[in-house]
């Protein structure tokens, strides 16, 4: 270990945080949270102790160090959370494309908006997600708009926009998609209350608005209003429609999440099934690249990220696995569910087949993974089978390295090396060398030095 790395370690509080490993470029290689920072950092250098061979590579790398000091470990769960995402650093757990997950989000202004996004804004509007099924989202958004009136326009609505006359109706307005806000033909008491019957709709609970739309339709009918009733009757088609469409696996009415996982090579796929009113409300697989991490610190990493942006947590969790810092998360998640949440491991009955059905859906997802891998590496490009039979190779021609000279009149040769794998441009293998051996200007022997090393350099490597 060198020198000014054992000093830091020596300086480090004995406070719960955040640490950060950094290699010899200074890029951040892992996060880790601990109640003790300097005790849990001492942990990887001591000479005595077994380490996993993961650890082992990321020790042999680790030249500097970075720590942030928080006042709880539950503090400490959260921020190491948020700077996962932001660096992923190679030896953490990262959810594959987890920025790319969208969510609903329900604005908060005196009159709501609702529509699908993938940025996460701070500002009190909440957030249902994460969705890793695009088409289940548009669905679930396109029933919300056909049963509810929900404005679509992007303007600001408040009294003093609405007073002002600033936004005219629109054509959602005649076609009974809108009820009018920007021309205060709804309050914002009676808009605010149709919201609400939008978030129990999106959470499974659809009896309240079942309820409230016959209401309305009987009302309608009895004052003579039938294109009203109509209008209604359409909507709770709609409902009754979208509830058949969300198989029944439950006799409870219990809101809860089943996390299971499989495993195969370095994938792991992680299924999340979402019971909402005895219905599967929808089910979401997130992709895992992993070395050799427990099933214990994959889940804790997946329910942390999974819910970090999400506003809506149900009571219960069902897993395959107690999550390392149970304790914790279940700080964290009732704080944020503002409500009582249990981590629980059923081993039978009803919750358990629960946890069968989603191992059982992450079997065949990581079963597919594995058998489209196969296909693309089998899969050879036309152009590459259209340059083996121009150059009448015996074998493709999968893997082209092609090199150029370049100087400034006879000084400063460099050359560069680009790489094509299937016809397509691998730039993490693109390589620079500066030519060693060569005098003034001779291309050929500056290309016959480069090409001598580059391949005695890949032959000692696979010696």
């Amino acid at each position: 270990m060198k020198t000014s790395l054992n000093e830091k370690i020596k300086n480090i509080p004995t406070k719960p945080g955040v640490y950060q490993f950094k290699n010899d470029v200074g890029e951040i290689i892992y996060i880790g949270k601990a109640k003790n920072l300097r005790t849990r950092v001492r942990s990887y250098f001591q000479k005595n102790k077994y380490q996993t061979p993961k650890n082992q590579s990321m020790i042999k790398r680790i030249t500097d160090l970075d720590w942030i000091v928080v006042s709880t470990e539950v503090e400490a769960l959260l921020t190491e959370a948020n700077l996962v995402k932001e660096h992923k650093p190679h030896y953490n757990i990262n959810l594959k494309d987890d920025k790319s997950f969208p969510y609903i989000r329900i604005t908060r202004e005196p009159y709501s908006r609702i529509f699908i996004t993938r940025d996460i804004v701070k500002d009190g509007s909440r957030y249902f997600g994460p969705y890793t099924d695009v088409y289940l989202l548009r669905r679930s958004l396109k029933a919300v708009h056909k049963i509810f009136p929900i404005r679509s326009c992007d303007f600001y609505l408040d009294q003093e926009v609405i007073s002002a006359g600033k936004v005219d109706l629109c054509l959602d307005y005649h076609i009974k998609k809108c009820e009018g806000p920007c021309q205060n033909l709804v309050s914002q008491k009676d808009y605010n209350a149709m919201i609400k019957r939008v978030v129990q709709f999106l959470q499974g609970k659809t009896k309240e608005t079942e309820n409230y739309i016959n209401k309305q339709m009987s009302v309608a009918a009895d004052e003579m209003r039938y294109e009203d009733a109509a209008m209604y009757r359409d909507q709770l088609a709609a409902v009754k429609s979208f509830k058949e469409k969300q198989r029944k696996v439950a006799a409870d009415f219990d809101n809860r999440d089943v996390f299971a996982m499989a495993k195969q090579d370095n994938m792991c796929v992680t299924v999340i099934v979402r019971i909402r009113n005895g219905r599967i409300h929808s089910i979401e697989k997130i992709s895992i690249n992993i070395g050799d991490e427990r099933d214990a610190d994959i889940f804790e990493s997946v329910i942390t990220q999974f819910y970090l942006n999400s506003d809506f947590i149900p009571k219960t969790i069902n897993v395959a696995d107690v999550p390392t810092n149970k304790k914790q998360l279940l700080v964290w998640l009732k704080e944020k569910r503002n409500g009582p949440v249990h981590i629980q491991v059923p081993r039978r009955g009803e919750k358990a087949r629960e946890i069968r059905l989603a191992a059982q859906n992450a079997k065949l997802l990581v079963g597919e993974w594995i058998i489209n891998r196969k296909k693309r590496r089998e899969l050879i490009p036309k152009m590459v089978q259209q340059l083996q039979e121009d150059l009448q190779l015996k074998i493709p021609p999968r893997r082209i390295e092609a090199f150029d000279i370049s100087h400034l009149g006879g000084t400063n040769t460099v050359a560069s090396m680009v790489c094509f794998i299937d016809g397509k441009a691998r730039k993490s293998e693109y390589r620079k060398y500066k030519i060693k051996t060569v005098d003034g200007i001779d291309d050929f022997a500056a290309m016959r030095e480069v090409v001598f090393r580059r391949y005695r350099r890949l032959k000692s490597e696979q010696a």
